[in-house]
C-alpha cells in the first residue's frame, strides 16, 4: 500500500508507537510495557517514554542516539584518521568527496550518509571483524519463518523508503535540549567502540539525563551491535533488570 509523504514524519513515529503500546496494554491485560529500542531507533523510542511515562516500566536504549550532526561529524572524522593511519587513499578520496558534514540538502545527506557507512564498515572495530552491519541482519531476516514473503519483501523496501523521508528530520533531533527529565528508569546499552551512533555522545547525553534510576552499560568488546556481539553479557543484564527468568531468551 502507498504511504502518504506527508505522514513520514518523526512525530508520526512517535504517535503511531504509543498507540501501538496502548494496544499491546489492552491486548494482553498488562500495565505497562518494557520499551527497547536500537540505533537511530532510539531517537523515536527515548522521546515515546519523556512524552507518556504511565506507560512504560523502563527504556532499554542500545546505540543510543542523542545529537544527530554532532555524531556523524564524529564518525566522520573517525573513519578519515583512521583511513589515514592505514593510507587508505582510496576511502580518502571518497571521504574528501563527500566532505564533512553538515550537507546543504536533505539529498545530500541521504547520499552522503549511505557513502560515510560503507566506509566506516572497514573500520568499526569489532563490529568489522565479525561482519555485523545491516546487509548481514537483512540476510538473516529473509530465511525468518515467522515472515512471509510479501512482509520480506516491504521490509526491505521500507528501510531505504524511510532513511530517504525520515532522516532529514532525524538529523536535526538535538535530545540534549529537551529531552533529559525522565519519570521511568533509563538503562543505555552502549558498545564501546560504537562510531556510528558515537559512544562519547551517548555517553555524554546519559550524564545529563534525570531519572528515578539511571545505569549506563559500556560493552568492552562491541561497537554498534553490543546486543548480538556480547549477547549473554546483554542478556544477563537485562535479566536482572526486569527481573524475571526467560529459559527462551
Amino acid at each position: 500500500d502507498d504511504i502518504p509523504l506527508e505522514s513520514m514524519t518523526q512525530e508520526q513515529i512517535i504517535q503511531d508507537g504509543l498507540e501501538l503500546s496502548k494496544h499491546l496494554l489492552k491486548r494482553f491485560e498488562k500495565e505497562k510495557l518494557y520499551l527497547e529500542a536500537h540505533s537511530w531507533g532510539t531517537l523515536f523510542g527515548i522521546q515515546m517514554v519523556y512524552r507518556e511515562p504511565a506507560l512504560f516500566q523502563a527504556y532499554f536504549g542500545i546505540g543510543q542516539g542523542a545529537n544527530s550532526i554532532e555524531s556523524e561529524q564524529l564518525s566522520y572524522d573517525f573513519v578519515f584518521k583512521s583511513a589515514k593511519k592505514e593510507n587508505d587513499s582510496k576511502t580518502i578520496n571518497a571521504l574528501e568527496k563527500i566532505g564533512r558534514p553538515p550537507y546543504s540538502s536533505d539529498d545530500e545527506w541521504v547520499k552522503n550518509i549511505l557513502t560515510e557507512r560503507k566506509l566506516l564498515k572497514k573500520y568499526e572495530g569489532p563490529d568489522t571483524k565479525k561482519k555485523l552491519s545491516m546487509f548481514s541482519i537483512y540476510k538473516d531476516f529473509v530465511f525468518y519463518r515467522e515472515y512471509s514473503i510479501k512482509d520480506k519483501l516491504k521490509a526491505l523496501q521500507g528501510s531505504p523508503f524511510s532513511l530517504k523521508h525520515l532522516w532529514p528530520e532525524a538529523k536535526k533531533t538535538n535530545l540534549f535540549e529537551n529531552t533529559t527529565k525522565f519519570k521511568i528508569p533509563i538503562y543505555i546499552f552502549q558498545g564501546e567502540y560504537d562510531m556510528t551512533t558515537v559512544s562519547s555522545v551517548s555517553k555524554k547525553y546519559f550524564d545529563t539525563i534525570e531519572a528515578p534510576t539511571k545505569q549506563y552499560y559500556n560493552f568492552e568488546k562491541s561497537a554498534h551491535w553490543p546486543h548480538i556481539t556480547e549477547f549473554e553479557k546483554y542478556k544477563s543484564i537485562i535479566k536482572i533488570l526486569i527481573q524475571e527468568k526467560y529459559d527462551d531468551l
